[in-house]
């Protein structure tokens, strides 16, 4: 998880808000560099310098690890080198190859599963005499908490008095907009890059209800519920499984 790195206090619309400034996540991975003698090593090493090099950007870095039930899981995290080339704290095995730790840092720090793609799901309002409320049911499979990104549209007519709920959390994100038909709104509920848009633009401070809370999925199983006036409104969700551990 992310170390704080430190604080300072912020005004946005006239409230007092803390920003919070956090390290990146840094872990060691061991690296088997082969050679029978010492100039082979220095070789290999040489060789792998460019591609450590942090002017390259990050790089996937994949372990595979074998269950109990004996199927095979890879899950991948975006990371880049840090330090550790330098041979600090080299060991060998039986063969001399040398094992080298090298550090990396991810700003995005949680474990993906390969070629993870995100969940989606998507229904109608339930209409009750113009009011369509429906409760589903989403599972985040991973070990953290996710955030996803919610779509909600009118397709015939327009929709009003959204709700957004996670019943599991007991958090509602309300909506003020009216959304016409043939319009689609779009919400980013993750702390790092919340937004509300509407067909791409930003409108956020006049379509969230000020007492709205914008939720997360918590690993397991989530309920949630979705209410507006409307026949013909829609809402989509979409998530992704993420991991503190590989």
């Amino acid at each position: 998880s992310y170390e704080l790195k430190g604080r300072r206090q912020i005004n946005v619309d006239g409230e007092s808000v803390d920003e919070v400034i956090a390290q990146p996540r840094t872990f060691a991975v061991p690296i088997l560099v082969k050679g029978a003698t010492q100039a082979a090593i220095d070789t290999a090493m040489a060789d792998l310098a460019p591609l450590l090099n942090p002017d390259q950007g990050d790089c996937r870095i994949i372990v595979s690890r074998t269950l109990a039930n004996g199927n095979t899981r890879q899950r991948e995290i975006v990371a880049r080198y840090v330090s550790g080339y330098e041979g600090i704290a080299i060991k060998r095995d039986s063969q001399r190859n040398a094992i080298v730790p090298l550090v990396f840092r991810a700003y995005y720090p949680w474990w993906r599963d390969i070629g993870a793609v995100e969940r989606f799901h998507s229904e109608q309002f339930l209409d009750a005499i113009g009011a369509g409320v429906n409760v589903v049911a989403a599972v985040n499979e991973g070990d953290v908490r996710t955030w996803p990104k919610i779509g909600v549209w009118g397709a015939a007519t327009s929709i009003q008095n959204v709700e957004l709920a996670n019943l599991t959390t007991g958090q509602t994100i309300r909506l003020v907009q009216v959304i016409e038909a043939g319009h689609v709104l779009s919400i980013d509920s993750d702390p790092a890059t919340q937004s509300v848009l509407l067909d791409n633009f930003n409108i956020y401070s006049s379509t969230v209800d000020p007492f709205s809370d914008f939720w997360p999925l918590e690993p397991g199983l989530n309920w949630l519920m979705f209410r507006g006036l409307g026949a013909n409104g829609f809402f989509s969700l979409r998530w992704e499984h993420r991991y503190n551990t590989c």
